[in-house]
């Protein structure tokens, strides 16, 4: 039979739901189409009613740790190597797909699950491939994930928060995986294929926000009853790509110290692309942003946490049309107890950085997620408080000519979280070119 002549018709005589629990099953008298022009007799089939699923290998490129998780699995108790115990790729069902009516995105559920099981936040994801799990007998699709994480952004211990999860979190060297890859001591097909792709690819990889380009989306605040509409948007990438926002805001601790140089931070960037450096080799020759914190400083060992304190740009000034930088201290040092963060002095540095920043008659700013660093808060529970006090700033403001604000997503997982949060806001995001 032609390519362009399949057999398409199929018809339903009947169907029944002869399970109606967690699982659902469902018996069909159908008739199909066979590749002859014929149609076969009409014959009973049982579909098991599974929903959609993700899953996704979790790496770590810092570390070289390929990251899965051990649970009990009664089905392998019988047939698998751990005697019901299965090492797995990170995974779990999309809400309301078994309905029909998927209530996240493929990508949301990852987050959700990634960082119940495991605690960590995504920060790059790629997709792999979706695929049927069994086309036999279940309607279940699997759309697997490449995703990568980092220890700083492990916020709990993982585990599991659904009744009866138990589980162990695993991490492999990468020469380690690859052997157990290679030697067939995995069993789990999510785990396999996306090893596979792992091992294939593992020299090119590159994830959903680029290195090389910033991307803008923006939705329009407010103008209403005669005012200027204002802007509430999103720049992503990293922080060094971006150009043209008046002003760029560094949240640091009460010490109110910059991390090092060369570091991945938003504050270690800011100080080494505000730094003056050699014409020739690029050598810092001063450290022009973080001199100018420390005079502000004075005789300050620390401040309050909300505390805002404005610096020149240095050489941002020049290179990304910065003309001004706030630090916020929005995350607590303590002597011998390290670094913390809260909502409630994220909600504090926030409203006194808005306002600050406005008095100074900027225009345009560019935030961080607060606290998700060395506060090692979540971005899940720091994005809806960023942007519902962002909102309320400019709804409200009635001088002043801030009224440009984006939010910094420095990666994919901060990226797909903050604009779940617009969308739930009603906030209609709009790529800028």
């Amino acid at each position: 039979m032609a390519e362009n002549s399949k057999p398409w018709r199929v018809d339903i005589k009947g169907k029944e739901r002869i399970l109606d629990d967690f699982f659902k099953v469902d018996k069909y008298t159908v008739s199909h189409e066979t590749f002859d022009g014929g149609m076969t007799p009409d014959l009973p089939v049982l579909v098991f009613e599974r929903g959609d699923a993700v899953a996704a290998l979790l790496y770590d490129p810092i570390r070289r740790k390929v990251i899965a998780v051990n649970q009990f699995r009664l089905p392998t108790r019988e047939k698998g190597q751990g005697r019901g115990w299965l090492v797995e790729a990170i995974a779990g069902m999309i809400k309301g797909s078994r309905e029909g009516r998927p209530e996240e995105t493929p990508l949301q559920c990852l987050i959700r699950e990634v960082a119940e099981e495991t605690g960590y936040e995504i920060t790059q994801a790629a997709p792999v491939s979706t695929f049927f799990s069994s086309p036999g007998g279940s309607t279940e699709r699997i759309h697997l994930f490449y995703a990568e994480v980092q220890s700083t952004d492990q916020k709990s211990k993982g585990g599991g928060v659904d009744l009866g999860e138990d589980i162990e979190i695993l991490e492999y060297d990468v020469d380690e995986f690859l052997h157990k890859l290679a030697s067939g001591e995995f069993e789990d097909p999510k785990l396999i294929i996306a090893g596979q792709w792992f091992q294939a690819r593992r020299g090119t990889l590159r994830s959903g926000i680029s290195n090389e380009r910033s991307q803008t989306f923006e939705a329009v605040i407010g103008g209403d009853q005669g005012r200027t509409p204002s802007i509430l948007g999103i720049k992503t990438g990293n922080i060094s790509l971006i150009k043209g926002v008046d002003v760029w805001v560094n949240s640091e601790n009460t010490f109110m110290l910059m991390d090092r140089f060369f570091n991945r931070s938003v504050s270690a960037t800011i100080r080494t692309l505000g730094a003056q450096k050699h014409p020739t080799n690029g050598a810092i020759l001063e450290d022009t942003i973080g001199n100018a914190l420390l005079q502000e400083m004075g005789s300050r060992a620390f401040v309050k946490p909300g505390t805002v304190l404005n610096t020149t740009s240095g050489a941002l000034e020049d290179t990304h049309n910065v003309r001004q930088i706030f630090h916020v201290a929005a995350v607590r040092g303590e002597l011998g107890a390290g670094l913390g963060g809260s909502l409630a002095d994220i909600e504090l540095s926030i409203d006194n950085l808005l306002k600050a920043i406005n008095a100074a008659k900027y225009g345009s700013a560019l935030l961080p997620i607060f606290g998700t660093g060395s506060g090692r808060l979540a971005t899940g529970d720091v994005v809806p408080s960023l942007i519902k006090h962002v909102r309320a700033f400019l709804e409200k403001k009635t001088r002043g000519s801030l009224n440009k604000i984006y939010i910094l997503a420095y990666s994919e997982g901060e990226y797909e979280i903050l604009r779940s949060v617009f969308h739930s806001e009603g906030l209609e995001l709009r790529p800028v070119a």
